[in-house]
């Protein structure tokens, strides 16, 4: 779903100016639990259910085996809107 929206598969979560990253949870069945974005200041976003959005510094804030969110399976990226045009 994620390379239909101008996705690709990437090896880091480090910021880069000019792509949007995303991070996929996955529990221990392998199932898609959550996603986070990178904000254009390197720290995270994540929607937790029908609480507020948050900011996190880190993937791992979220990420764990005891974690309801499951841990990081994939990382993606895409160039940001302004880096295209």
């Amino acid at each position: 779903m994620f390379e239909s929206l101008g996705y690709q598969d990437c090896s880091t979560d480090d910021l880069e100016p000019d792509f949007e990253r995303i991070a996929i949870f996955v529990d221990a069945e392998g199932v898609p639990t959550h996603v986070a974005r990178q904000l254009e200041n390197g720290k995270w976003t994540s929607k937790l259910g029908s609480w507020e959005d948050i900011e996190h510094e880190h993937l791992h804030a979220l990420a764990g085996s005891a974690s309801m969110y499951g841990i990081v399976s994939l990382i993606m990226r895409r160039p940001r809107e302004s880096a295209v045009n």
